[in-house]
């Protein structure tokens, strides 16, 4: 198993990089963390005896570290905007990515760590990708991110403070944060996120399907479905919009006006700053319920969930591409409700009325060419945040 004390820069051909010299240089100018890294017929580690052959570790090409060492703190900028500090997932499984455009083995597994993500992400899982382009610069990073298809946070360490801090010395390297916050494992060089012996390693430390998270916890997307309700659906629809951030999220503020761009959504009415009363025509049926806002970040998300009625929830979230133009990601969980929905979700109804609802609003503020009003308050963990109510 590899340690990371290893000083080869992997997946990358020196040769290859001499055009980019003084950003390796940086990462691999002889950093060491130097942590003992527990080998394969060793005891101790962070789970109990195993059979013989190769361990989960082993399997997933991931060393695991001992434990009792120090793991470094990590606050950094996000791409689109605000901070994300690893100290806010302590009660999560958490995989720290460090990549960079130039770097072709980070390029080859992206599509599996996003993969990952996707699989996880509501039993608790967050991956965290951490670019060290130096400097940050967005006219690279966005169109890569935007190629890739990546929604997972990207922070921005743009003076490599984090790299060091970290003793980062090749790309990608990558490291498995426990509940916690204790790092117990990292690969460097790339790895397949989302193969059966990494998901076999990474679900030991993951609550069970649908089990609730630790008390306090904010889901990483909206609430869990009721208990013994139907097998719930998740549809993820994303959606360029040319306008800027600020509009873009101001004119989703405005609920009251969903009808106007919604199919069939008769009437959306603002209870208060984070309650919304719904009624619809779903699968032929008039239904209503109460939505409530659980988190609201200005320029960032909206997460809500329903209470009564048809339970649904979701998120939303804004990325900045450029000065004109937004990305908006709609992720939504429903419970299917008799016959007639099950069909419609079969036939992909749903997620089709779902991205003509995205179009629509696309065309609503384009052609309009400013949003119809905004509220940037603030709501975390359901609460509203009076000082910033604005």
């Amino acid at each position: 198993m590899k340690s990371w004390a290893s000083s080869t820069l992997l997946g990358v051909g020196r040769r290859q990089q001499l055009g980019r010299a003084a950003l390796a240089v940086a990462l691999v100018g002889g950093l060491v963390w130097a942590l003992p890294v527990r080998r394969a017929g060793q005891e101790g580690g962070h789970h109990g005896a195993h059979g013989p052959g190769l361990d989960p570790f082993e399997r997933a090409g991931v060393s695991e570290l001992r434990e009792g060492h120090r793991t470094p703190a990590l606050r950094l900028p996000r791409l689109d905007g605000g901070m994300t500090a690893l100290e806010e997932h302590r009660e999560r499984l958490v995989v720290v990515n460090f990549w960079a455009t130039w770097c072709e083995p980070c390029t080859a597994e992206m599509p599996t760590l996003e993969a990952l993500w996707r699989q996880y992400r509501r039993r608790g899982l967050v991956v965290l990708g951490v670019s060290v382009d130096r400097g940050a610069p967005r006219v690279l990073l966005e169109p890569y991110v935007a190629r890739l298809g990546l929604s997972f946070p990207i922070l921005l360490d743009a003076d490599l403070s984090a790299s060091r801090a970290w003793r980062v010395n090749g790309l990608p390297a990558t490291f498995v944060v426990q509940p916690g916050g204790e790092a117990i494992g990292m690969a460097l060089g790339a790895r397949e996120w989302n193969s059966a012996e990494m998901r076999g390693l990474l679900e030991r430390y993951l609550p069970e399907p649908h089990h609730s998270l630790a008390p306090g916890l904010r889901p990483v997307s909206p609430l869990t479905r009721p208990e013994g309700g139907l097998p719930m659906a998740t549809i993820e629809q994303s959606i360029e919009v040319n306008a800027p951030l600020r509009a873009v999220y101001n004119q989703w503020t405005q609920f009251e006006d969903f009808p106007k761009f919604m199919e069939g959504v008769k009437e959306v009415r603002q209870l208060d700053d984070k309650r919304l009363q719904w009624k619809a025509v779903i699968g032929g049926k008039e239904k209503e319920w109460i939505a409530e806002i659980s988190e609201q970040r200005p320029d960032e998300r909206i997460a809500w969930t329903s209470r009564g009625g048809a339970w649904n929830a979701g998120v939303v979230t804004f990325h900045r591409i450029d000065d004109s133009r937004t990305r908006v990601m709609l992720q939504v969980d429903y419970e299917p409700q008799g016959v007639v929905e099950n069909v419609a979700d079969a036939l992909g109804v749903v997620k089709a009325r779902i991205k003509g609802d995205l179009e629509r609003f696309k065309e609503f503020i384009e052609r309009r060419g400013r949003e119809t009003g905004a509220w940037r308050g603030e709501i975390q963990q359901g609460q509203v945040d009076r000082r910033k109510v604005s």
